[in-house]
């Protein structure tokens, strides 16, 4: 984790960072037409996932410090990450936007324990 909010990880050297600000979740519901909270339910229920719908909500994390990468792009990064490990990164990422950032060993933080549904672990790192 480093800035508030936001995570940080590798892949083939390069640095990346997924931020779920408020205008990043805006333009995944209008993408989307669903509501976050509608999002989040599907998190819980792995049968429900798409494939597309985890790729959007991870290039979203990735609009504000990565804006010029697109869908293609995102996929390739995911694939380079794995899915388990894009699904780290964004339940660590969604957390941290809704203010349950965690300890380095994974942990809430004081005051932080609400779960979000999708896996949580260390940041994976590819290449």
């Amino acid at each position: 984790m480093s800035a508030k909010g936001e995570v940080r990880f590798q892949v083939g050297g390069q640095a990346y960072t997924l931020h779920y600000t408020i205008n990043a979740l805006a333009a995944l519901e209008e993408l989307l037409d669903c509501s976050v909270a509608a999002l989040l339910e599907t998190f819980r229920e792995p049968a429900r996932q798409r494939i597309k719908t985890l790729r959007s909500v991870f290039r979203a994390g990735l609009l504000e410090h990565h804006g010029e990468i697109d869908d293609v792009d995102a996929g390739k990064l995911m694939d380079a990450l794995g899915l388990e490990g894009v699904s780290v990164l964004i339940g660590q990422g969604l957390e941290a936007a809704f203010g349950r950032e965690r300890q380095p060993d994974g942990s809430p933080t004081a005051g932080n324990a609400g779960p979000l549904a999708a896996p949580r672990g260390p940041a994976p790192k590819a290449g």
